[in-house]
């Protein structure tokens, strides 16, 4: 692991003729970015241009290999290993890595990382501020390194990669590895120590196996049940896991493991106080996670970023639902280099992260308009066939999930149709009447009256309401309450509402807890409720009734 203090420095371009060796003049925490706290710099003005340098020692040995990786790097990394160029990535929320054994040295080693950065330049950025300070639904920006690096020695012959598709009907699972090399891939499957699964194939390049399961437990709501993996191929051995469940729509609802179920989400932006997109251990992700359980949700609405695999690993065990969605904010997407960028780093995301079972729903973009809201100042507008488009795209790296393509925005080809409305209980439920007798709906996120595609009898889900700030009053929100009573008394009339609606097949509260100036979170930003026990439970007892969708 390379994590830990790291030589840093702002510079104002790369052009400089030693720019891998000289001025490093701060020391920075990596993974923390340079705008956290936790990173020991705390920088929150704009720089586009920045450099890290790590030194490290190893012992070469013939016959290893030595592989580099990054979890994450925003937006724009250059790696460099001994002054030797050894990749190149563009996105700043999935992982990559190199084959650097040839750049290395017996003993003494030098790493080097150039990035560039600039929210203002029309690149994925979510929530990210394009001003000096943050503002409304915008938060501090993010810059550099923000997931661990580290290093693997691996044999000649390793495994690269490896993919379950669980199969409860057959009581089996198919297994795709790609690995380097020629040999024999073996693997055995465990269920709480027990081993249910054994099987080998001879493989090179890529290969498939299917290995039969002598049990089979699902993996559904508040039952994290995993299956652990050991894969061997030759000299190599990889552990990992998976879990058996199936997730999928039916006509107007959501099916899990063969049943209705009503989705009960919570909104969650995945920033810390102290790391802004770093969460610092995973006792702080399971906190999260039990702090919604704890008021009844049973899943979140991931937004506008992808989250560390650590938080997934979490989802995963804990039996907690996600929407995965992209940081399609600030995205140009009439700029043919943007919309390549997005379709990789979109790709990357989903191939990173297709095996957590939590992850239910593929969501590409967040509040994307049509050209009928050209102009708009704080979210970009996309056609309709991007989004047709992008959904092609998404299916066809991974059919298993349904794709939202646009949460909130246009609907064209879809599998889920939902809206964002932060209205009172009552415009919810005109809202929904709206939809039962004309096929539209009448939200203001949406494209004008006449300009919508008709509900074509997909699952709806409200995916964004709520957004109640509760007696701040320098905080931002989309409505205010003053008393904490009638504030609660609020979110129970709007949430039991969508429930009680035969049309409504799930919800998304905004949100579990403030980010900065956005402070209409159901706990702090430091995640202290703002609720009392006995209000808590009142929440709870509406999430926890059956909803009509489900009888």
């Amino acid at each position: 692991m390379l994590d830990g203090v790291w030589d840093f420095a702002v510079v104002g371009n790369f052009f400089d003729a030693d720019v891998l060796s000289g001025g490093f003049n701060e020391k920075i925490r990596v993974p923390f970015c340079p705008e956290s706290v936790l990173s020991g710099i705390g920088r929150k003005e704009f720089f586009t241009h920045c450099k890290y340098r790590r030194r490290f020692r190893l012992h070469k040995e013939a016959g290893t290999r030595w592989l580099l990786h990054f979890g994450a790097v925003d937006y724009e990394a250059a790696v460099y290993v001994n002054g030797t160029f050894v990749c190149r990535h563009i996105g700043g929320y999935t992982p990559f890595s190199a084959d650097i054994t040839d750049a290395l040295r017996e003993g003494r080693n030098e790493l080097t990382v150039l990035v560039h950065d600039d929210v203002r330049t029309d690149s994925a950025s979510g929530k990210q501020t394009d001003r000096a300070e943050s503002y409304g639904c915008y938060y501090t920006r993010v810059t550099g390194i923000w997931q661990s690096v580290w290093l693997e020695r691996v044999p000649e012959f390793y495994i690269r990669s490896v993919h379950f598709a669980p199969d409860a009907s057959a009581s089996a699972v198919c297994i795709r590895a790609e690995m380097a090399g020629k040999g024999t891939l073996h693997v055995q499957i465990f269920y709480r120590g027990r081993c249910v699964g054994e099987g080998s194939t001879a493989a090179e390049h890529r290969t498939a196996l299917t290995v039969p399961l002598s049990e089979v437990h699902p993996w559904g709501v508040g039952r994290g049940e995993l299956y652990d993996v050991r894969l061997t191929f030759g000299e190599d051995a990889v552990e990992s896991y998976f879990g058996i469940r199936t997730f999928e729509c039916r006509g107007n609802a959501f099916y899990l493991n063969g049943m209705p179920v009503f989705l009960r989400l919570v909104l969650d932006q995945g920033y810390d106080k102290e790391g802004i997109y770093t969460t610092p251990n995973r006792g702080r992700m399971g906190k999260r996670i039990r702090m919604a359980q704890a008021l009844g949700f049973h899943g979140a609405r991931l937004h506008q970023k992808i989250f560390e695999p650590a938080f997934l690993y979490e989802c995963d065990r804990r039996g907690y639902l996600v929407w995965e969605e992209y940081p399609s904010w600030g995205t140009d997407f009439y700029s043919a280099d943007r919309v390549g960028d997005v379709f990789n780093e979109w790709r990357e995301a989903m191939e990173r992260d297709m095996d957590h079972p939590s992850v239910i729903v593929w969501c590409p973009t967040n509040e994307s308009w049509n050209d009928a809201y050209r102009g708009c100042s704080y979210v970009r507008e996309c056609s309709s066939e991007y989004l047709r488009l992008l959904y092609a795209f998404t299916v066809a790296v991974d059919a298993s999930r349904p794709c939202l393509t646009s949460s909130g925005g246009i609907h064209t080809d879809t599998d889920i149709y939902d809206f964002h409305d932060y209205g009172s209980a009552e415009r919810l439920r005109e809202v929904l009447a709206c939809l039962s007798e004309t096929g539209e709906l009448p939200c203001p996120f949406l494209a004008p009256k006449g300009e919508q595609p008709c509900y074509g009898g997909q699952p709806v889900v409200c995916s964004e309401y709520g957004g109640r700030t509760l007696c701040a009053k320098e905080g931002w929100g989309y409505a205010r309450a003053e008393d904490a009573d009638a504030w609660m008394d609020e979110i129970c009339a709007m949430t039991r509402t969508l429930m009680e609606s035969d049309v409504c097949a799930g919800l998304c509260y905004t949100q579990l807890y403030d980010v900065e100036q956005e402070q209409n979170g159901l706990y702090t930003y430091d995640n202290v409720p703002k609720f009392t026990k006995e209000q808590g439970k009142r929440l709870r007892a509406v999430l926890r009734r059956r909803a009509s969708i489900e009888k």
